[in-house]
């Protein structure tokens, strides 16, 4: 009975896993390091205190925008859907007196 075959077979079986599993392993580091770095530059402020009260005036007139956008926004919103709403209401009456009869 020759075991050679079989052996063969698992022993690649085994270097393909290990070679995939090195890969995986690369792959993973790879992207965990461009984690870090974009930690490493998104946070790099704290490396210089100076820059936190300027970094904080900055947040609050962020803030400020997207808090006037959301109501421009919400405003025309509700217009379009004041719109909207009108022109089904106009369709359906429509339907109701043209198509259906009554």
């Amino acid at each position: 009975m020759c075991i050679e075959g079989p052996l063969i077979m698992f022993y690649n079986n085994i270097m393909r896993f290990v070679s995939d599993l090195n890969m995986l392993s690369l792959e993973k580091m790879k992207k965990l390091n461009e984690e870090v770095d974009k930690l490493e530059k998104d946070f790099s402020y704290l490396l210089n205190p100076s820059h936190l009260p300027a970094a904080y005036n900055a947040s609050l007139v962020e803030v400020s925008r997207r808090r006037e956008f959301s109501s421009i926004f919400d405003k025309r919103f509700k217009e379009l859907k004041g719109f909207v709403d009108s022109e089904l209401e106009k369709r359906l009456r429509y339907f109701e007196k043209f198509l259906t009869g009554k």
